[in-house]
């Protein structure tokens, strides 16, 4: 499946200015700040810096969003996993984004792999999507390199399918997906405290959605309802049981 990008790539700086125009109206960025309890009846979230009381609440952990949910009395399957992207030197003639050349995404009998153009002269980057190591993210190593399938399982595929964009490593990272069973999203609120409103489980594929999980949040928080349809996202949904 081949899709086509443009300009429009989100990039580092456009997330720094969401944040930047947060802090301009008054929202407060704590980072490095871990939450180490939230209680429901206090609506109140307690972290070792000071503790901060709510209406509502939106937890949103990531990959820590299995303990925060299990601490709120919630038995829910969420699996956190180690992840790799590859940046690889290619032909920028024939895999820059300015001619364009499309992301792409290969479902194979032995995985999946995805893969996106090169963007300033740094590389094609690709990556699988479908299986990583279990990790707990408190202790992961986040060092690329760390295992031999960090590279290979990427330039294995692009060796085979695009073997000019299987050129020198050029960079790359180790992240984290954290997983429900279906692959599908959790965007609720808690079923005994509906102040409490959860979002996670996003598989791989919950930043391109970032606008509108973020709509249906605010509209949740502010208006008390969504124009979504979340029923499929629901945090009751029989796969997500344990």
């Amino acid at each position: 499946m081949f899709g086509r990008t443009s300009r429009d790539v989100v990039q580092r700086s456009l997330c720094t200015r969401f944040s930047r125009d947060g802090l301009t109206s008054r929202a407060e960025l704590l980072v490095n700040t871990p939450v180490t309890n939230i209680s429901p009846d206090q609506s109140t979230v307690y972290t070792p810096d000071g503790n901060y009381t709510a209406s509502q609440i939106i937890v949103s952990g990531g990959a820590w969003n299995e303990h925060l949910f299990n601490d709120l009395g919630l038995d829910v399957s969420l699996q956190p996993t180690r992840q790799t992207n590859v940046w690889f030197d290619a032909d920028e003639e024939l895999f820059s984004i300015d001619h364009p050349f499309p992301i792409f995404f290969a479902d194979l009998p032995d995985g999946e792999y995805y893969g996106f153009p090169a963007i300033d002269n740094k590389g094609i980057k690709s990556g699988r999507h479908d299986d990583g190591p279990h990790v707990n993210p408190s202790s992961m190593d986040r060092t690329f390199g760390a295992y031999r399938e960090d590279e290979q399982a990427p330039r294995q595929f692009l060796e085979r399918f695009l073997p000019k964009a299987a050129g020198a490593l050029v960079d790359g990272r180790a992240c984290i997906y954290t997983r429900t069973p279906d692959n599908d999203f959790i965007i609720d609120r808690h079923p005994k405290h509906p102040h409490l409103l959860l979002a996670g489980g996003f598989s791989g594929h919950g930043f391109k959605y970032a606008p509108v999980v973020g709509e249906i949040l605010s509209e949740l928080i502010i208006d008390g309802q969504t124009t979504h349809n979340i029923d499929p996202f629901s945090i009751e949904r029989e796969s997500l049981k344990n």
